[in-house]
């Protein structure tokens, strides 16, 4: 449903967009208009093709793995990241949700839970509510920022 993203956008109402994880580097796009409706379908996919067909190589020293230390070293880096540019964290934080675009082919369902769970924190904003994980062989699934339910079980 159309307005659902826009109910959902809590602390940064104006947010329109994605942040999309590919081989370590981040990427942003709209998928919003000025009125909260969804782009269409074509505009999405050629965003998400363009980011596909980037033949960097992976980022090994990716920010994404600042944020699986424990949270008070995480804290420390983040504040330092913050001074030195504070808009790069605020397009990764105000973003509708973090699309992780992974290259891993996991060859079964126990794989790809385990895959979808650790991962490669250089392809992860764990400090996101959630990571939706796509692998390269097409699995889907979420990664979610868990400290608000430990012990909850989501199904």
């Amino acid at each position: 449903e159309q307005g659902y993203l826009r109910r959902e956008r809590g602390r940064y109402p104006d947010s329109n967009h994605v942040i999309t994880v590919h081989k370590g580097h981040f990427y942003s796009f709209p998928v919003l208009d000025s009125t909260g409706d969804m782009l269409s379908a074509g505009h999405i996919k050629s965003a998400l093709e363009e980011i596909v067909s980037d033949d960097r190589p992976i980022n090994h020293n990716s920010i994404g793995y600042f944020t699986s230390l424990p949270r008070s070293e995480w804290a420390d880096i983040r504040a330092q990241l913050d001074a030195l540019n504070p808009g790069l964290l605020m397009e990764i934080e105000s973003a509708l949700f973090v699309l992780c675009l992974d290259e891993y082919q996991p060859p079964s369902h126990e794989s790809f839970v385990c895959h979808g769970l650790l991962g490669e924190a250089y392809n992860r904003w764990y400090d996101k509510s959630f990571n939706l994980v796509v692998t390269g062989n097409g699995e889907a699934g979420l990664n979610l920022e868990h400290s608000w339910g430990d012990g909850m079980s989501m199904m």
